[in-house]
């Protein structure tokens, strides 16, 4: 087992999947483009249902409040 990184830039990918991932996959601190988070601002309104639209809401919370 490898040690975690100290730090890591994280893709709009991985903030997706961020629940699925183990924190032992991630670096100590992270840091996320502007590219990111304009994505992210973006995608629960790009969403076709309520639930998925909720979802994208929670995820941009999270982020931005970490």
């Amino acid at each position: 087992m490898s040690e975690r990184p100290a730090s890591g830039l994280l893709d709009t990918s991985v903030i997706v999947d961020l629940e699925r991932l183990e924190a032992s996959d991630l670096p100590v601190r992270a840091a996320i483009l502007v590219v990111t988070l304009a994505e992210l601002l973006a995608a629960p309104l790009a969403a076709t249902d309520l639930g998925e639209r909720a979802r994208r809401q929670d995820r941009l919370i999270t982020v931005v409040t970490v």
